[in-house]
């Protein structure tokens, strides 16, 4: 198992980030090719634009409530079979919306991103 310092935590964030953009991009991609009527580089780099910054902002809320409640609250003692863990996660995502919210808004504002609703 990798770990930094002897944690599993940081190369977890590492991981999961490096996840998290490929996702969100690959979903960007197929959301905006059919509005755009193309596939291709155009879409990829259009795909990159509306989701980088916003998952950015969200692991930021995340990944730091996730580092609040493993080192801060729980000494590093709260392992991921338990109930506990998986709320102090529901929590940060809830984190992570709101750390998303304000770059979404400019996101939007500056046409990068295409409203949902």
């Amino acid at each position: 198992m990798a770990t930094i310092n002897g944690r599993t935590l940081w190369p977890e964030y590492l991981i999961d980030f490096a996840w998290a953009i490929a996702f969100g991009v690959v979903f960007q991609y197929f959301s905006i090719a059919p509005m755009a009527n193309g596939y291709g580089p155009t879409v990829i780099y259009r795909a990159l634009k509306a989701d980088v910054l916003s998952l950015v902002f969200f692991e930021i809320g995340l990944f730091g409530w996730m580092a609040i409640f493993q080192v801060a609250i729980f000494n590093w003692k709260l392992e991921m079979d338990t109930v506990t863990y998986w709320w102090m996660m529901q929590i940060g995502m809830f984190c992570g919306h709101w750390t998303a919210v304000p770059i979404n808004y400019w996101l939007i504002k500056t046409n990068v991103k295409e409203p949902c609703a």
